[in-house]
């Protein structure tokens, strides 16, 4: 599929889907869209590898792994406000179907720990909320975890 195409179909479902408040300015949300471009047509979480399927007035890759770079380390950029939308958008579709929620944790590093609540539908995890803890052991007191349940319960519908 070429990217532009692929591009102009995601930018068009993440300004109809993700409020404006969410992302702050058009900048972000092009910036978005391109890295999600990237991630699916490329298959890895590398930037650089990315930027060969960017389109736009950059003349450099360097250029674009930059855009990319700063996007993902903007303080402004708020996970959360954007991912949410998008699972309670597809949610919607998966009304009458009957779903599982998993928590998961994985130690990372031997260092840190991901914290996880994950909807478990057709045999694949959809993440709906996380946190990364400085932790070397799988066992997390609930405590330090309680605030991923509530972000997962407020993504959910009633029921």
């Amino acid at each position: 599929m070429d990217s532009a195409v692929l591009y102009a179909t995601i930018v068009g479902i993440l300004t109809v889907t993700i409020p404006h408040a969410a992302y702050g300015n058009l900048g972000r949300l092009y910036t978005l869209a391109w890295a999600v471009v990237g991630l699916l047509l490329e298959k890895t979480v590398n930037l650089t590898v990315w930027t060969t399927v960017i389109h736009g007035p950059a003349q450099f890759a360097a250029s674009c792994y930059r855009r990319l770079h700063r996007w993902i380390h903007n303080p402004k950029v708020k996970p959360h406000a954007i991912y949410a939308p998008l699972v309670q958008a597809a949610l919607v579709k998966w009304a009458e179907a009957h779903v599982y929620l998993a928590l998961d944790t994985s130690v990372l590093w031997n260092k840190y720990v991901l914290v996880r609540i994950s909807l478990i539908y057709r045999g694949r995890a959809l993440p709906l909320s996380w946190i990364v803890l400085e932790h070397v052991s799988a066992r997390v007191a609930f405590a330090d975890y309680v605030s991923v349940l509530h972000r997962a319960a407020a993504l959910l519908p009633p029921g």
